[in-house]
């Protein structure tokens, strides 16, 4: 690694170290002549820069954080490729973290912001108490919530219709099927998507004059091995299954599959099952499920952050964005069921 100072570069191109400064920082008041010459010189000396002496000068990072509650979800990985490719597309770097928990999410947020390490933070369904939330707007570091907004905050947000893609699957299962009886499976009770989920499922049953049994709306993690325990339990207990499931993620809906096919259970002759966010196990699988604008929201999140980052006035551009969802039909709901 080279040891190489700004002075050494100065003296070797015959330029004052303010010349080489500006050279670096590409300011444009330097001649090509003299810019070429400062080049040539760092190339020979293999002189490094200073990030932290460079970020000073600029007034910049050039950098976006990204922080994740985890990397397990299918979901999560297709939001980051949005991230990663906008990015890129921009010139930007990102400075990704994951978290070990609320307390630790939380913490990273507070670091990343009162040291300013980068320009703007995306944070993804990351659950932040409301106080916390709403004094973040303290900080000159641009922050984008994705997948969670939070009301009366004054922060962009970028967010998808869990809602209305939860009440059109449910229309298509009670409506073109005619299914009286459908089990839901939910996520954790905290799951942001789990909660909207359930609240679109509960609104067109009652829109079509369905009610939805209790006892059948079965909790779930999001998880393949949750659904797939779920309903080998239920196998077990002998209790009578219902006409059609729901399971409000498709990693759970491919657990429940696997299990109903153990169990020599055909799915759908004997029994519907359907999921949501169309990851690529569900098109192998011909899951019936709603599509969800996962790398959209990546890309969306960092051209939000960027347009915050260089705007004179920020707060003006402050915003929610909802996406909207795609039911997909396949044949795991009775549809279509000679694909191949």
């Amino acid at each position: 690694m080279s040891n190489s100072s700004l002075r050494q570069v100065s003296e070797r191109a015959g330029v004052s170290i303010a010349t080489v400064s500006r050279v670096i920082n590409d300011s444009p008041s330097v001649s090509p002549n003299t810019r070429a010459r400062v080049s040539r010189a760092i190339r020979e000396l293999d002189y490094q820069p200073s990030f932290a002496a460079r970020t000073l000068a600029k007034q910049s990072t050039d950098t976006i954080g990204v922080i994740f509650p985890n990397l397990d979800d299918g979901f999560f990985v297709d939001v980051l490729k949005g991230i990663n490719t906008a990015a890129f597309e921009s010139n930007y770097h990102l400075m990704v973290a994951f978290g070990r928990g609320p307390a630790d999410e939380i913490k990273l947020i507070s670091q990343y912001l009162q040291q300013q390490r980068v320009d703007a933070l995306i944070v993804m369904n990351v659950d932040l108490p409301s106080r916390f939330a709403k004094s973040l707007n303290k900080y000159s570091t641009k922050l984008v919530l994705v997948d969670r907004p939070i009301e009366n905050a004054n922060l962009t947000s970028i967010t998808m219709d869990n809602y209305s893609g939860a009440a059109q699957m449910m229309e298509h299962l009670i409506v073109d099927h005619k299914y009286n009886e459908i089990a839901i499976v939910t996520g954790p009770d905290d799951t942001y998507d789990s909660i909207k989920r359930l609240d679109g499922c509960m609104h067109a049953a009652k829109k079509n004059g369905m009610s939805i049994n209790p006892n059948r709306i079965w909790k779930g993690g999001f998880t393949e091995d949750s659904g797939y325990s779920i309903i080998c339990d239920i196998l077990t207990q002998k209790t009578e299954l219902p006409e059609a499931i729901f399971a409000l993620n498709d990693n759970m809906a491919i657990g429940i599959i696997d299990c109903l096919t153990e169990n020599n259970i055909s799915v759908p002759d004997d029994i519907a099952v359907v999921g949501y966010d169309n990851i690529p196990l569900a098109d192998r699988g011909n899951i019936t499920t709603v599509r969800t604008p996962m790398v959209e929201m990546g890309h969306l999140a960092v051209d939000r952050a960027i347009d915050l980052i260089k705007s004179d006035d920020a707060k003006k551009l402050i915003n929610e964005t909802c996406l909207p969802t795609e039911l997909i039909v396949r044949s795991s709901c009775g549809c279509n069921k000679k694909r191949r």
